[in-house]
């Protein structure tokens, strides 16, 4: 049974379909990284939103310095009085700000959408993309069963999950509460109360504005990643070449592998091994998501197949964006069991093409 879809991304999903009624797919190809234009176009629209949620981060904590300047002589006289008015506007303010981020956050990922040119007239395929973009937008993390037969958290620590959600979620106030008690030391209290209150206002701005590029990272990376996941293995493995199924066993234990090193089902890497599953026409093996059952694979392969499942693990590795310390230390592994050399600069070259919608090296 396929997995029903939040009302969060439902709803994100929905509203770019209508956004996206009028537009036209950018044409009948099915491989389509980014051109220069392409770029270009990207470029403008992530610095446009940045700007704005800069802006929104900003006058949200105008709003609730304003309130608390307000009613500052009530501080100490009437308590109540005060943290009604200050809490109230802040929450108003608060909601507005997350309201319009999220709104502005989905009209930024439809229009890199339309920019980088991936939408297709095929129904399904379009809602499955803008779903995919919507999560990013939305800021919701891809769900753990996204792949088929492998669990992304198999070697992941739940402790480690549920400190680094508090962490995430301390951040900004964390910064507001030290840079301000800074500011007394250095100053002391009687010379910046005034002001003090404003100070939140730059740097929940910039807090907004990291937020942001992250979330826009992200949706870049997501707009082409089935056109990524189609090109590598198109390139690394042509209709005409033969594959035979020991090498097709650990061509795709390479990609559960990155999804457990990662320990995140990323989208990218979902279509990464749907693509390479319709390729090698193979039931998943049993262990697919059991890095050293790839390794075990990957030790009893010629070398010429050798040489292309580590190609395709470090394709594997970058096409997510991210790399993590778990997957490089797994392409380091493989590249010492078969003696291959293995330059991390390699992967972060591929890394850099990644985030910039270019054709990988696949060296």
């Amino acid at each position: 049974m396929s997995r029903r879809a939040p009302l969060l991304e439902r709803v994100g999903t929905n509203a770019m379909l209508r956004w996206s009624a009028g537009v036209a797919s950018a044409g009948p190809q099915t491989v389509h990284l980014l051109d220069a234009t392409e770029r270009a176009a990207l470029r403008r629209i992530e610095r446009a939103a940045l700007v704005r949620a800069g802006l929104a981060g900003g006058l949200s904590a105008l709003a609730a310095a304003l309130a608390d300047a307000a009613v500052q002589s009530h501080e100490d006289a009437n308590p109540v009085l005060y943290w009604a008015v200050v809490g109230g506007v802040s929450a108003v303010a608060a909601v507005g700000e997350i309201g319009f981020l999220s709104w502005d956050a989905l009209r930024s990922a439809h229009a890199i959408s339309v920019a980088a040119g991936v939408l297709v007239d095929e129904r399904v395929e379009r809602e499955q993309t803008l779903a995919v973009l919507a999560r990013a937008a939305l800021e919701m993390p891809s769900p753990p069963d996204a792949v088929a037969g492998v669990n992304p958290l198999r070697e992941t620590s739940r402790w480690r999950l549920v400190f680094a959600g508090l962490a995430y979620k301390v951040k900004v106030s964390a910064s507001n509460v030290v840079f301000k008690q800074l500011l007394r030391r250095a100053l002391g209290r009687a010379a910046v109360r005034a002001w003090l209150q404003f100070v939140s206002i730059p740097i929940t701005a910039a807090w907004n504005v990291a937020t942001c590029a992250r979330v826009l990272r992200e949706t870049r990376i997501r707009a082409f990643g089935a056109s990524l996941a189609q090109d590598v293995v198109a390139r690394l493995l042509p209709a005409a070449m033969p594959i035979p199924p020991s090498l097709a066993e650990v061509l795709l234990c390479a990609v559960g592998a990155c999804v457990v090193r990662s320990a995140d089902a990323h989208p990218n890497l979902a279509r990464l091994l749907e693509t390479l599953s319709r390729r090698v026409a193979i039931p998943h093996p049993p262990g697919l998501d059991d890095p050293a059952q790839f390794l075990r694979g990957l030790a009893s392969l010629s070398p010429e197949h050798r040489g292309l499942a580590l190609r395709l693990l470090r394709a594997a590795t970058v096409c997510d964006g991210r790399i993590a310390r778990r997957e490089r230390a797994l392409v380091a592994e493989a590249c010492s069991l078969v003696g291959a050399p293995n330059d991390d600069g390699v992967l972060d070259q591929e890394r850099h093409r990644m985030l910039h919608g270019e054709e990988l090296q696949l060296s």
